[in-house]
C-alpha cells in the first residue's frame, strides 16, 4: 500500500499523536506476523527531564499511524517525580516539540510528509501553543518538519467568549426561562473578577497566538458543532471577530458554501475560506463533531489535508 502523503497530530484533552510511516531509530519490542502492527518505546523528552515513555505504542503499517500520549502523566506516558508534571500549555508544547524533533529529525521520509495538528475541545488551546512552538523550532532550524496546517475543533480558544454566551444560548434553546437567565446574568457580572483571580492557563485566551500562526502563513481551520454548548458557535464566532489578521474583513464578508454527503441532499454543514483561514459550521453536531456527523467530518479532514482520497 502506498504511504499517505501527510501526518496528523490529534489533540484532545488527552492528546494523541498520529504520524505516518515506520519510525527508524525507535526500539521495536514486537510485531504481528503479517507486519501490519509493531510496538515500541520512546525515550525521555527533556529538557524538563520528563520521562515520556510509551508502553504498547502501536504502528499500524496498513494505515501508517503511530499513537503516543501527551502531556506527560496522561495515557501511557509518565513522570517519576510529580514535580515534573507540566503546569502550562507552553511547557506541554515544549515537551511535545522535543518529541517531534527526536522523531522527525532522524527520519527523512517523515520530513517529506506535512504534519497536520488536529484538535478538539481544550486541545484547541494546546494545538495553538504546539503549533507556534513547532513554527519557531522550524525557523530556528531545530526541527526538520513541514507543517501542513492546524485544525481547531470546538476549541477552548477564548474562554470568556464562551462563558459569556452560555446563559443567552441556554435561554434560546429553552433550557432555562427568563428567571434562570436573570440568575445566570448576575453570575456573569462577577465573571470578570472571577477570571482575573484564576491565573492558570485554563482561562487564558490564545487569540493573539492564532493571529501569529495566520501571519506566519500557517493554514488554520476552525470547525464548530451547531449544538455544542461548552464551546458554542456564537462564542467561536466572537473570538474569530477579535482576530487582527489582515484578511479577516474579507473572510467575514464572503458567503458560505453548503456541504453535503454523497447523494443526501440535506445540508450537513457550511464552510468558507480566505487565504490560509478556513471555517466549518457543522449542523446537527455537538461537542464531538466526528461522532455526530462522521460523513461531513471525514470530508472536512480530507479538505484540510488535501488528501487524494477525497
Amino acid at each position: 500500500m502506498k504511504n499517505p502523503s501527510f501526518a496528523v497530530l490529534l489533540l484532545t484533552a488527552v492528546i494523541c499523536i498520529v504520524l505516518p510511516h515506520f519510525l527508524g531509530g525507535l526500539a521495536v519490542a514486537t510485531r504481528t506476523k503479517d507486519g501490519l502492527e509493531q510496538w515500541g518505546n520512546f525515550t525521555e523528552v527533556g529538557p524538563l527531564d520528563d520521562s515520556l515513555k510509551q508502553r504498547n505504542s502501536t504502528w499500524l503499517k496498513k494505515a501508517d499511524l503511530l499513537f503516543v500520549d501527551t502531556p506527560v502523566g496522561t495515557g501511557f506516558s509518565f513522570v517519576e517525580d510529580k514535580e515534573l508534571l507540566v503546569k502550562t500549555d507552553e511547557e506541554a508544547a515544549r515537551d511535545l516539540t522535543t518529541l517531534l524533533i527526536k522523531v522527525f529529525n532522524k527520519n527523512r521520509t517523515l520530513q517529506k510528509s506535512p504534519l497536520y495538528i488536529v484538535s478538539q475541545s481544550y486541545g484547541g488551546k494546546h494545538a495553538v501553543t504546539v503549533g507556534l512552538s513547532v513554527v519557531r523550532a522550524i525557523k530556528a532550524r531545530k526541527l526538520k518538519l513541514k507543517l501542513g496546517g492546524i485544525a481547531l475543533g470546538n476549541g477552548w480558544i477564548s474562554p470568556i467568549d464562551f462563558v459569556a454566551i452560555w446563559a443567552p444560548l441556554l435561554k434560546d434553546l429553552s433550557r432555562i426561562d427568563n428567571s434562570g437567565l436573570k440568575k445566570s446574568e448576575r453570575w456573569a457580572k462577577q465573571s470578570d473578577l472571577v477570571f482575573k483571580s484564576l491565573s492558570g492557563d485554563f482561562m487564558n485566551p490564545v487569540i493573539n497566538e492564532v493571529d501569529e500562526l495566520l501571519n506566519a502563513g500557517v493554514h488554520v481551520t476552525v470547525y464548530s458543532g451547531q449544538t455544542d454548548l461548552i464551546c458554542a458557535t456564537k462564542g467561536t464566532e466572537a473570538w474569530v471577530k477579535k482576530l487582527k489578521w489582515k484578511g479577516l474583513k474579507t473572510f467575514l464578508d464572503i458567503d458560505r458554501t453548503p456541504m453535503y454527503c454523497e447523494d443526501d441532499k440535506e445540508t450537513k454543514a457550511f464552510t468558507k475560506s480566505y487565504k490560509n483561514f478556513h471555517f466549518y459550521w457543522i449542523l446537527k453536531a455537538g461537542h464531538f463533531v466526528p461522532t455526530d456527523q462522521p460523513c461531513v467530518a471525514l470530508d472536512m479532514v480530507g479538505n484540510i489535508t488535501r488528501s487524494p482520497a477525497r
